[in-house]
């Protein structure tokens, strides 16, 4: 039987994947993020997970897990938001919202 899903959205080239993997014990299933070189990095140090290369808009939860449980979502902040990434300076506030369609989609698939 298999365990709860791991997935890493904005995975960037692995280091909060490299944590979960340190602190769990495996890597994530899944990781997803919107740039070909980051996600390129991430799957050199994390060959096993599975990684798609897309913007999280555009990913569809259930289709990700399949209706499989997922124990742990880990929601980086965008970076373009939050990171020198966007070529500024980094927003001040900080929102959620990139993530609520995912955590809509997780409530549809994990109804407990």
């Amino acid at each position: 039987m298999m365990g709860p899903m791991i997935i890493d959205s904005f995975a960037g080239g692995g280091g909060a994947s490299t944590g979960i993997e340190a602190a769990l014990g495996r890597s994530p299933d899944v990781a997803i993020n919107h740039n070909a070189a980051a996600l390129a990095l991430h799957a050199a140090n994390h060959p096993e997970t599975l990684h798609l290369d897309s913007n999280i808009w555009d990913v569809k939860p259930l289709e990700v897990t399949g209706g499989r449980h997922v124990g742990l979502l880990w929601a980086s902040p965008d970076c373009k938001h939050f990171s020198k990434a966007k070529g500024g300076a980094r927003a001040i506030a900080i929102s959620a919202t990139s993530h609520g369609s995912w955590l809509t989609g997780l409530n549809r698939s994990n109804p407990t």
